[in-house]
C-alpha cells in the first residue's frame, strides 16, 4: 500500500474465517492530490477500504498499542489502552450478507460499507479514555474480525479528523487506486496535513476471503 508512492506501516492484523482487518499509517504524508494504491494477492469474495485522515498527531509518538478480537456472532468489541485528549480509531470487518453495522457507545460512524456478496466494513472514532472498547452490532450472527488503535496528540494540541474518502472494490486480484485522495490544509494553517509538526494520516484495510 502506498500514497504519493510512499509506503505506508503495517499497524496491526486480525483475521479469523472470512474476515480480516488490517490498520495501516503513515506520518507527515505529501500535501496534495495524490494516489492511494492498494495492490491485492486475493480479494476473496469482496475487498472494502476506508481513508482516514487525522491533524494534531505527535509525530513522535503517534499511536498506542493495536488491539483486535475475533470471533462469531451478532456484536463484537475490543478493548483499546487510550488517554485523555487521544482519539481511538477501530474498524470492523463481518462476512454476512449487507448488514447495518451499528457502532457502540460514544462512538461516532464514519463509514459503513458493503460490496461484493458477503463483505461488511465498518469504521468509527471515539474519544479516547484509560481504557474503553471499539464494538460493533448487526442483526445476522457471522464470522466477524475488529482492530482498533489509539492516536496519540501532539502536546497541547486537539486531535483533527477528516474522512476523505471511502470505496469498495469486487475483484478476485488487482489494485484499487484513490485518483482523489487528496490530503492538504484544513481550516487553521499550522494543522496542515504534511506540514510542520501536529499531522498525521492513517488508513485501514480489511479483506473479506471466500
Amino acid at each position: 500500500m502506498t500514497y504519493a508512492g510512499v509506503s505506508l506501516s503495517l499497524v496491526g492484523t486480525v483475521k479469523t474465517t472470512g474476515a480480516r482487518v488490517e490498520i495501516w499509517s503513515l506520518v507527515a504524508p505529501t500535501s496534495g492530490t495524490n494516489n492511494l494504491v492498494v495492490n491485492l494477492t486475493n480479494a476473496g469474495a469482496g475487498t472494502n477500504v476506508g481513508v482516514m485522515t487525522f491533524t494534531g498527531v505527535n509525530q513522535a509518538a503517534a499511536l498506542g498499542t493495536f488491539g483486535s478480537t475475533f470471533g462469531t456472532g451478532t456484536t463484537g468489541s475490543t478493548t483499546l489502552s487510550s488517554g485523555q485528549d487521544e482519539l481511538m480509531f477501530g474498524v470492523a470487518a463481518v462476512r454476512a450478507t449487507d448488514q447495518n453495522l451499528a457502532p457502540g457507545t460514544g462512538q461516532t460512524e464514519v463509514w459503513d460499507l458493503f460490496t461484493g456478496t458477503d463483505a461488511n466494513g465498518g469504521g468509527s472514532i471515539k474519544a479516547g479514555a484509560v481504557s474503553s472498547a471499539m464494538a460493533w452490532s448487526w442483526a445476522n450472527s457471522a464470522n466477524f474480525a475488529i482492530g482498533g488503535v489509539s492516536i496519540k496528540p501532539h502536546i497541547d494540541t486537539a486531535i483533527w479528523m477528516s474522512v476523505k474518502t471511502a470505496a469498495t472494490t469486487f475483484a478476485s486480484t488487482g489494485g484499487i487506486t484513490f485518483s482523489n485522495a487528496e490530503i492538504g490544509q484544513i481550516s487553521d494553517p499550522n494543522l496542515a496535513i504534511g506540514s510542520g509538526t501536529s499531522n498525521g494520516t492513517f488508513s485501514s484495510f480489511w479483506n473479506v476471503d471466500n
